[in-house]
């Protein structure tokens, strides 16, 4: 699980197609639209000597989550982490 809090309100204005965190990406993943669900995986890379890079240790660090995850909401209401299209 993602060690901090605002790592979800992140997550919630993607889910919600917040287009200015969009905009904090060099490339924006989701060609302009918001995604349905997001997980988010890390990987360990280690500079190799025969290949470029080798990734290992891969950690799921948030399971899939939309935005009709139960309890995701009312989590993020708990930090007063509105998103614009909140009610």
């Amino acid at each position: 699980m993602p060690p901090e809090p605002w790592w979800y309100h992140v997550v919630w204005k993607l889910l919600d197609g917040d287009r200015s965190v969009r905009e904090l990406f060099a490339i924006d993943p989701f060609d302009g639209k918001a995604p349905r669900w997001i997980r988010i995986r890390r990987f360990v890379y280690r500079f190799g000597t025969d290949t470029w890079w080798t990734r290992y240790d891969e950690e799921l660090w948030l399971p899939p989550i939309s935005l009709a995850t139960p309890g995701f909401e009312s989590a993020l209401g708990e930090y007063d982490w509105p998103s614009p299209s909140l009610r």
